[in-house]
């Protein structure tokens, strides 16, 4: 049997001598409160107990009295083995508060995690108020003692953990409160700024071939419908459009492959009026990233709202809300909506009712044109100019349409 183990006898007889001292310890300085005309010494060879321990067990008892404990908390304080010195520097108040976050923490706390919690916090406090540790309030020290002491006072318990699972109800309910919310901001800005200053923008990829899904072949052939390209048809070029509230369609933008603006080349040289009214931007990847935002709150959102007061709904795209696109949007009084993940299908309006005819319309002018031009090649300008002409193509009642069946207009 381990030596130090609470079934030994040894450990059973210290135990019961610690719990027979604290209980007279009690018992003097209740009455000492009872007959304050009582000598400590007096009392202390009463209950066979040193003066010594008489004096400070009283001091403690008033210093936990001075900071506004109750008389029995006050006796469980006095009491108890003060190693750490945490009476002296944590104030109730700053418990009670330690006590409430143990409670909300998610997932729950073990026995040192609430240690280390505790110095962070007393540490927070002590760098708000300005205090420090000095001889008689000396450094706070969250110690086994105190975890305890914390959990008795503000009735917290350790039970064995158990790991479980969220329900999919839980889950669902948590979504719909998501969706709830992001609907509720969204009227709310639609309130306070108006249908035209809530924007809603999208990235939708672009391919250098938008052949249709289907074509006619002889009956019995059992083969696709070929169609013949040099292009690569992996490729493809990002395009956002941007619509609002009152179904205004802002400049539509691109972003092309490349890590100069020579790579723009190939779609400016000897551009159509369509091409020259798209905005082209470049990076890396051909995605959207902070800075290609803010120059598209430059040149796109900023020409329309004039730093008036505006809402912009996007996706959980990362690149939407870093800390210096936050900034290039407060900047011009734009107020960013992010839509819940995983709910861009319901809730965002592009993606609802844009995007897929906007994609259709595009394919019906890849098949008229190459029914014009068979063997014109598939090139990035003709991508860019077919999705401005497919844009231009859309008509106001769309983006209406669009934020109506994401049940944010009415």
């Amino acid at each position: 049997m381990p030596r130090y183990s609470s079934n030994t006898e040894r450990g059973s007889q210290v135990g019961l001598q610690k719990r027979a001292r604290r209980t007279a310890l009690r018992d003097l300085l209740v009455e000492k409160l009872r007959c304050p005309a009582l000598s400590l010494r007096q009392l202390a060879l009463q209950h066979t107990l040193s003066k010594t321990a008489a004096h400070r067990r009283w001091q403690a008892y008033e210093k936990a009295r001075a900071v506004g404990r109750t008389q029995e908390e006050a006796l469980d304080d006095a009491v108890a083995d003060g190693r750490g010195g945490h009476n002296r520097t944590f104030t109730p108040a700053q418990e009670q508060l330690l006590g409430e976050i143990v409670r909300a923490a998610k997932p729950s706390m073990a026995h040192t995690q609430i240690q280390a919690e505790a110095l962070r916090f007393k540490r927070d406090v002590d760098v708000a108020t300005g205090s420090r540790a000095t001889r008689s309030t000396p450094p706070f020290r969250a110690s086994d003692h105190f975890v305890t002491g914390l959990k008795r006072r503000q009735r917290l318990s350790s039970h064995r953990t158990a790991v479980t699972h969220e329900s999919k109800a839980e889950l669902a309910r948590d979504m719909e409160l998501e969706k709830l919310a992001f609907v509720v901001e969204v009227h709310d800005a639609i309130e306070r700024y108006g249908a035209g200053m809530v924007f809603n923008m999208d990235e939708n990829p672009v391919s250098l071939l938008d052949a249709p899904v289907t074509a006619v072949v002889p009956t019995g052939s059992k083969q696709a419908a070929k169609i013949l390209t040099t292009a690569n048809v992996g490729t493809k070029i990002t395009t956002f459009p941007t619509i609002s509230a009152a179904g205004d369609k802002l400049p539509l933008c691109a972003v092309l492959k490349g890590k100069t603006p020579r790579c723009l080349r190939k779609v400016q040289e000897g551009a159509s009026a369509e091409v020259r009214r798209v905005k082209l931007y470049y990076s890396e990847k051909g995605w959207v990233n902070e800075g290609i935002m803010a120059l598209y709150f430059r040149d796109v959102l900023q020409p329309f709202t004039r730093s008036r007061p505006a809402a912009l709904i996007l996706d959980s795209y990362n690149a939407h809300f870093t800390p210096a696109v936050h900034a290039a949007a407060a900047a011009m009084n734009l107020h960013l909506i992010q839509v819940p993940g995983g709910c861009t299908a319901e809730l965002q309006p592009l993606d609802v009712s844009f995007n897929g005819p906007l994609l259709m319309k595009r394919k019906q002018i890849w098949a008229a044109q190459k029914l014009l031009h068979p063997f014109a090649t598939d090139s990035a300008q003709a991508a860019v100019e077919r999705a401005q002409q497919a844009y231009d193509a859309m008509p106001k009642s769309q983006a209406l349409t669009a934020f109506r069946s994401a049940w944010l207009i009415d």
